[in-house]
């Protein structure tokens, strides 16, 4: 009964109590650190989201290539610019024939492309849509999905209807001019739509545009057009640009998703050896300060093994409160951030980042793991209280 009491003295609880502002500057420190890293990740992969309906949901219908003379099969040497141009219309009209032949491919159109625009909370995305005839429009906007919400269809040169969110992203309403500060009173926005695919479509002002494309509307089975211009007999080569699933991811990869994923990473490992550097700084200074303490609970009968549970346990509780109360302030910190930053600008977020959460799980399984260092070495040395006399 009698060491049942004195074991049940060491408690965690009696040191929290007596070290109120101590554990109180650990806690809050680490509760900081993990909500700025989570926090700077979601703000980071919300690049990643709102970059999904470019590399996904365009792709999925409609494909865009600009192909090059050499790989149309032209060769306009030692020809006049009329039979120069002559020849270059009866190929593009000989690959459209080929290429509407393929099962999979509902209709081509060869036209004038206008860019749509995305700013993020770093950075902006530009991505190709297509200015086609005021007949074509209804069946093109009905192919991939999308609803006139407001406004009118386009019914004149240099007109367009825009995704409602592009429209919020932009500050745009109908009436206003597209990109006024590019193309000037060049395209008026006539309509608002809603659409997956952050969708702009419109018609032609002359020649004002981003450039010429084939716009391939397809099943949504063609992940590679590559492979399907191959058995029509056509080889892209580095002149091209295609932008289908494949090639779109690619490039948003390289340009976008690495560097972003890069970021975080450094970020992750910069963070966790500065935390780590700076509790373990505090965590001996602690011990330092509990060296008669832990000695009398050595005299009076306790373990060393005893002692390294409660320290582990003292540990166990600071980081188990800095967890909770971040997760805490994070989740609502992300909602304030949603609805005051991502929502009227028309990005997307998301809140749960699964390997993130390793990470930060990582870095703190990392911390516990260097303050072992200080506690087994303190332990080792713990002398009674006779013996420290002598």
């Amino acid at each position: 009964m009698y060491m049942m009491k004195r074991r049940s003295g060491l408690s965690t609880i009696k040191f929290v109590k007596n070290n109120k502002k101590k554990v109180f500057i650990v806690v809050i420190s680490l509760t900081i650190c993990i909500m700025c890293m989570y926090i700077v990740n979601f703000m980071l992969q919300s690049i990643k989201e709102s970059g999904k309906p470019i590399c996904e949901n365009i792709p999925r219908k409609v494909i865009y290539a600009r192909l090059s003379n050499k790989t149309l099969g032209v060769s306009t040497q030692g020809m006049t610019e009329e039979e120069a141009t002559e020849a270059i219309r009866n190929k593009r009209e000989e690959f459209i024939n080929k290429l509407e032949s393929v099962d999979r491919i509902r209709n081509v159109y060869y036209t004038q492309c206008l860019n749509g625009l995305i700013r993020n909370v770093v950075g902006e995305y530009w991505y190709n849509q297509p200015l086609l005839d005021v007949e074509e429009i209804p069946d093109y906007l009905d192919f991939i999905g999308a609803k006139l919400i407001l406004g009118r269809l386009p019914q004149t040169d240099g007109e367009i209807v825009l995704d409602s969110v592009v429209m919020k992203n932009n500050g745009y309403q109908v009436g206003d001019y597209y990109l006024k500060d590019v193309w000037d009173e060049g395209f008026k926005i006539v309509g608002e739509l809603e659409s997956d695919s952050y969708a702009l479509c419109g018609t032609a002002n002359g020649f004002m545009n981003s450039g010429w494309y084939f716009v391939i509307e397809h099943d949504g089975s063609i992940q590679d057009i590559d492979k399907v211009l191959e058995k029509i007999g056509v080889n892209t080569c580095e002149d091209d640009v295609i932008e289908d699933a494949i090639h779109v991811k690619q490039d948003y990869d390289r340009e976008v998703g690495n560097i972003i994923d890069s970021i975080v990473d450094y970020m992750f490992l910069g963070v966790a050896i500065l935390v780590a550097f700076a509790i373990l700084i505090l965590f001996i200074s602690f011990i330092r300060e509990r060296q008669n303490e832990l000695c009398l609970y050595r005299s009076i009968g306790f373990s060393r093994g005893d002692i390294y549970i409660l320290m582990m346990k003292e540990l166990g509780f600071m980081f188990g409160l800095s967890v909770v109360l971040s997760v805490i302030a994070t989740y609502g910190m992300m909602v304030f951030m949603k609805a005051v930053m991502f929502v009227p600008r028309g990005l997307i977020c998301a809140y749960y980042y699964p390997d993130s959460i390793i990470a930060i799980i990582a870095m703190l399984v990392l911390i516990l793991g260097i303050l072992q260092l200080p506690v087994i070495y303190t332990i080792s040395r713990i002398r009674t209280v006779d013996k420290m006399e002598d």
